[in-house]
């Protein structure tokens, strides 16, 4: 039972079981701390089939495979 708790999140939801190395391809597009975030979002996205909306046109999007066709920059 502990074990069972431990792979749970706050919600009660099961974590996701991808880290940074299984989601960026290109570290050398990750610049700076904040990047590490954006490019592991991003990542989560392709894995989820989903798409990352964002204002943020600063997301090394060419870090994660496939990462350009999963980012959605929302223009002011």
């Amino acid at each position: 039972m502990f074990y069972h708790q431990i792979n749970k999140g706050l919600s009660g939801l099961p974590l996701e079981e991808l880290t940074l190395r299984t989601t960026v391809d290109n570290t050398d597009a990750i610049i700076t701390h904040a990047q590490i975030t954006d490019a592991y979002l991003l990542g989560l996205a392709v894995h989820k089939k989903g798409k990352l909306a964002t204002l943020d046109q600063r997301i090394p999007s060419q870090a994660v495979r496939d990462g350009r066709q999963a980012l959605e920059l929302i223009l002011p």
